[in-house]
């Protein structure tokens, strides 16, 4: 029963990702319509062919329906933004609420950058170490991420300072606001 909970949560989440496409879609169908009937209305008035009304009397419908459809879809898209930045049911649970990681190491940085940002989902900035003894080679086996991960488990904070030291030892430090 809950593997169809969890099948159902997904069928739901990617029903709403069709509809907001579908939203935007149509609106920029109606948008790209609207611009044409109006476009129209200004060439043909710019003529004088044709008898009629004033500028604002033949470009008002197509304006209020160009400004609905933006209106809806400026919506839509808020929506859109929201729900991807909230985690999904179906995906792992984020146990961690760190906002920012700081990682100070003397070796290459992008394994263990995409490593943290994989674990915590945090932005990385990286800061080189200086010295003679500061290379040391990043973590890339499955067991130096479960290390890593097992270190940050349970940390929280705005910012936190992860450091590496040319051992190897990682240090996982919460900064204070």
């Amino acid at each position: 029963m809950t593997s169809g909970a969890a099948g159902d949560s997904g069928s739901w989440l990617n029903a709403r990702w069709l509809y907001l496409m579908v939203v935007f879609g149509i609106s920029a169908v109606v948008a790209v319509i609207t611009l044409l009937v109006i476009g129209f209305r200004l060439f043909e008035y710019y003529l004088g062919e044709v008898t009629g009304g004033s500028l604002v009397d033949r470009i008002r419908a197509p304006l209020g329906l160009l400004a609905a459809t933006c209106l809806a879809a400026g919506y839509h898209f808020a929506v859109w933004r929201r729900e991807r930045a909230v985690p999904t049911a179906g995906g792992p649970a984020r146990t961690h609420a760190i906002g920012q990681v700081v990682l100070v190491t003397g070796g290459d940085p992008a394994p263990l950058r995409r490593l943290i940002e994989d674990i915590t989902g945090a932005g990385v900035t990286v800061w080189r170490r200086a010295g003679a003894g500061a290379a040391v080679a990043a973590p890339a086996s499955a067991a130096d991420a479960a290390r890593l991960a097992g270190e940050l488990q349970g940390v929280s904070g705005r910012r936190v300072l992860v450091t590496v030291r040319p051992d190897g030892t990682i240090d996982v430090i919460p900064l204070q606001d």
